[in-house]
């Protein structure tokens, strides 16, 4: 066994070169989910009898055998399985009136085809577990595990329909890769597949491979066809699936980074043909829309966001996005049925399954190492696979994951809320790779490490990392009465409670190490029963980080960039006030209000440090105070707030995550400050909450809202009125966090949205009126302005915002 990595070295080449490689244009989230409604649409409009079939008249045998590969054939039914696959995949719900009747006709008819039975398993794997779908599901298994070829180089391969004869030497890779899907499908159903299965599979693959890494239609030698990028896709996938099986025990052992040169070879050779996907070259025309629907399944169970340099989601996104017609359909491709149906319903599951929210990053810090001396990065490569994949159906959510190097960009460390890291030696990361963790972590994010065999080298190694990024910070024991542990899945129910130790900065834990108990070692061998507690560790991981809601597709994220488009009309500079008790929990917040008050509100705000008590804040200025626990203030504190509010300046609190000890205490402080009446609640009507004239609409945490009493569709500021202006401005619910712009759980405040709408009515307010906004659309009349009462309201101005 070598120590390579199984996500192997010419994937992280890959990767890298994708960070110096200019994308396309991606399609944007918008594009992509109209697109996916009007094809939703078009499969509905063809919808006949409740189904997608071409004849309703179930096939004889004769005819079955005679048109094998026919949707009226051998393939009946399997149109219709597609279409409803699709559309589930894209949302739609199974009971729905349009939806239900096709499920009906494919419980109540079986079919023999190879293509409809694999397809008829996905439909079967996405509904509820009833009895009646299990009969289904355990007569069509039963076909494809009888199916499979015994004999010659067909041997662990299929034929269009099911046959008794087992021995018969037809196949291709494009039938075998259904067959395939639909066994791994039965197996994830519950239905028992025999091991034996899986290393017939794998071992005819690996056979069939060709010496450059490629697949073509059959065994290299046996046909003329070329290799394709979508029958090399469907090997790959195919072997991602059978290793889940054949080798999920190699690495519990933790002797390093595991291998498998098929696999890696196939990426290679996908990684270097990638102009020939999503692409209108004439030479790269055939079967395009199965090709991205390989493509997908490729990129999906590897957990890789570029092929080659590419990012295969944006370039097939972008090409179908601007490839479908009028009416919704895609056509053109070839294949499988052929037609709109198909095709369409194969780019709904690529659009839809491939932009997928992604729960992890796991973090390859190995450089292109390899050999004995590797970082030991890999050695379970399916630990985050297989979770993210337990998640998503404990969720009811489809949920994707990807490896990203440790000098991956930070917009693509964004794409999840936990880098994940694992090993059984010290992670070593160099300076440049700290700062980016530490940039990931100060925009939302968190890292979570995984000692490997509960390797004291490794433990100590993160304690070290944990130390560097965050020297203010230390690693204590979770508390059983954390967030973390007292949501959907709650630590009491455990019958082992793994060690977790956590980093906070007060307000949200920044980093996680599990140090023994070694919950990896079950995620890779997708052993549940009886270890549900590690599982549900996982997603209690995930739940904490993400509130369990508003999770965001492939692609998105919560990262304000600075538009140079637009031009500040005012200028404003901001005092962060420093003080001993953690004055500066989330740097990363005020960054990303810098961007979004320059974008919505035309302000150009400079953020700075001042020391509190060193009496060197400037009449009239702005400034921000938090912080995470109780603090008390020096007479000479004390005595420069006072003349700061007096002399003109505004002076915005917040307490950092909700805090009540920080929150109590800043109350008792301004009461000695400024008497205790001076506080009081700011009219929800105020002008204050309505900076571009529609007011801010108002959302609390889920934590906020089991705990706070009153209305929760209103704003709780306060403040204290100096000569007719807000003085301080204070809120008692966190604003800190907020403005960070990341759904974490176990925060007071307002959800990510308000915060950083209300910190930004805040610097609206201090910077004063936009001068731009109160000239007059057109020149002045020359003549007096009418007094007659407009005929009808004036129309409110869009509530839209600038993309930013």
């Amino acid at each position: 066994m070598t120590s390579r990595p199984m996500t192997p070295l010419v994937l992280v080449l890959g990767l890298l070169l994708a960070l110096v490689a200019a994308p396309a244009r991606a399609a944007d989230s918008k594009e992509v989910s109209d697109a996916l409604e009007k094809a939703k649409a078009y499969l509905y409009s063809v919808q006949k009898n409740g189904t997608w079939e071409e004849t309703m008249t179930q096939p004889d045998d004769k005819t079955m055998l005679a048109e094998r590969q026919s949707v009226k054939g051998g393939q009946w039914t399997g149109q219709t399985a597609l279409a409803v696959y699709a559309l589930l995949a894209a949302g739609e719900k199974p009971q729905s009136a349009k939806l239900a009747p096709a499920i009906d006709f494919l419980k109540k008819n079986p079919s023999a085809g190879v293509y409809a039975l694999g397809l008829r398993m996905q439909v079967w794997l996405e509904l509820p577990r009833t009895p009646e779908v299990m009969a289904a599901a355990k007569r069509d298994a039963e076909l494809l595990l009888k199916s499979l070829k015994t004999e010659g180089s067909a041997l662990g391969m299929y034929d269009y329909v099911y046959s008794p004869n087992t021995k018969s030497k037809a196949y291709s890779h494009s039938r075998s890769q259904y067959g395939v899907l639909g066994v791994w499908a039965a197996d994830q159903i519950g239905i028992e597949v025999p091991n034996r299965y899986w290393e017939v599979v794998e071992k005819a693959w690996i056979d069939h491979q060709a010496p450059d890494g490629g697949w073509t239609y059959m065994k290299p030698g046996e046909t003329e066809n070329p290799i394709t990028p979508g029958m090399t896709a469907v090997g790959v996938a195919t072997l991602f699936i059978t290793q889940d099986y054949t080798r999920a025990v190699e690495g519990l052992a933790c002797k390093g980074n595991l291998s498998n040169p098929s696999i890696e070879r196939g990426i290679k050779w996908m990684g270097e043909h990638m102009d020939l996907v999503a692409t209108d070259k004439k030479y790269a025309r055939d079967f395009p829309f199965i090709t991205l629907y390989a493509v997908e399944r490729i990129g999906v169970a590897a957990g890789l966001k570029y092929l080659g340099g590419v990012d295969w989601y944006q370039k097939g996104a972008e090409w179908l996005v601007n490839k479908q017609g009028k009416n919704g359909s895609f056509t053109g491709g070839g294949g499988f049925g052929s037609g709109a149906v198909v095709d369409t319903s194969y780019a709904m599951l690529f659009l839809a399954r491939g932009r997928a929210p992604v729960a992890f990053n796991k973090l390859d810090y190995a450089k292109a190492a390899t050999g004995p001396a590797a970082p030991a990065w890999n050695q379970r490569p399916r630990d985050i696979a297989n979770l993210s994949g337990w998640i998503g159906r404990s969720i009811e959510q489809r949920l994707n994951w990807q490896v990203v190097p440790a000098s991956a960009p930070l917009n693509d460390l964004i794409d999840a809320p936990i880098v994940y890291i694992s090993g059984s030696k010290p992670p070593i990361l160099d300076d440049a790779e700290k700062a980016r963790l530490r940039e990931y972590v100060e925009a939302g994010g968190m890292i979570v490490g995984n000692a490997d065999c509960a390797n004291v080298a490794f433990a100590t190694g993160f304690r070290k990392l944990a130390s560097d990024l965050f020297p203010a910070y230390e690693l204590r024991e979770l508390p059983p009465e954390h967030p973390m542990y007292n949501g959907v899945f709650r630590r009491n129910n455990w019958k082992v409670k793994p060690q977790i130790l956590g980093l906070s900065n007060g307000a949200r834990e920044l980093m996680l190490l599990i140090p023994t108990g070694d919950p990896a070692r079950q995620w890779q061998t997708k052993i549940v029963g009886g270890k549900e507690e590690f599982w549900q560790l996982g997603g209690a991981l995930f739940l904490y980080c993400s509130e369990g809601k508003d999770l965001r597709f492939r692609g998105e994220n919560h990262l304000v960039n600075l538009n140079k488009k637009i031009k500040a009309s005012r200028s404003l500079t901001l005092h962060r006030l420093s003080h001993p008790q953690n004055w500066n929990p989330e740097p990363g917040g005020w960054r990303r209000i810098e961007n979004y008050v320059h974008n919505q509100h035309r302000v150009d705000l400079k953020v700075e440090e001042a020391k509190l008590g060193d009496g060197k804040l400037p009449t009239g200025g702005f400034a921000h105070l938090t912080g995470t626990g109780k603090t008390t203030f020096t007479e000479a504190q004390r005595g420069e707030i006072k003349k700061f509010v007096e002399g003109g300046g505004l002076l915005l609190i917040d307490s950092a995550g909700g805090n009540a000890a920080f929150a109590d205490s800043m109350e008792k402080e301004l009461a000695t400050i400024f008497g205790g009446e001076a506080l009081a609640i700011i009219p929800e009507n105020h002008p204050l909450y309505s900076p571009k004239k529609e007011p801010i609409s108002i959302r609390y945490r889920p934590t906020a809202q089991k705990l706070l009493a009153g209305a929760l569709k209103a704003p709780r500021l306060r403040g204290i009125d100096v000569n007719g202006k807000f003085g301080v401005i204070y809120s008692r619910e966190d604003l800190s966090v907020g403005i960070v712009g990341h759904s974490v759980d176990g925060i007071v405040g307002y959800d990510p949205d308000t915060a950083t709408d209300l910190a930004a009515a805040v610097i609206a307010y201090k910077a004063g009126p936009d001068p731009e906004a109160a000239k007059p659309a057109t020149a002045p009349s020359t003549k007096p302005a009418s007094t007659k009462p407009p005929t009808k309201p004036a129309a409110k101005p869009s509530t839209a915002k600038p993309k930013t």
